[in-house]
């Protein structure tokens, strides 16, 4: 999804889930607003915890980390209510929020 379909998603419907695969030291830099931090590095203590029955939509700096959860949690885990937010939180502080630091 591009950052203004993710956008418009969560304008539309609360019940998506937005997850930030960064790690704890880039979310300190930068954030979206409604946003959980969920870092790659410890997805083995919260992949199983993920609903089914809710749409999530998975991010990262530049959408190269959050497209490998992404991935494996559609084709390993079976959910079908994922996507992966392209370009990341970058491509999200220059389409979306300006506000939003880059780095």
């Amino acid at each position: 999804m591009t950052p203004q379909q993710v956008k418009t998603k969560l304008d539309q419907n609360s019940s998506v889930r937005l997850i930030d695969v960064r790690e704890a030291q880039e979310y300190a830099i930068a954030q979206i607003d409604g946003a959980e931090l969920l870092p790659m590095s410890q997805a083995q203590q919260w992949l199983t915890t993920l609903p089914h029955d809710q749409e999530i939509i998975f991010f990262c700096h530049s959408g190269v980390r959050s497209e490998h959860v992404a991935s494996y949690v559609a084709h390993q885990l079976g959910y079908i209510n994922i996507a992966n937010m392209l370009g990341g939180i970058d491509a999200w502080s220059l389409d979306i929020d300006p506000d939003v630091p880059r780095y």
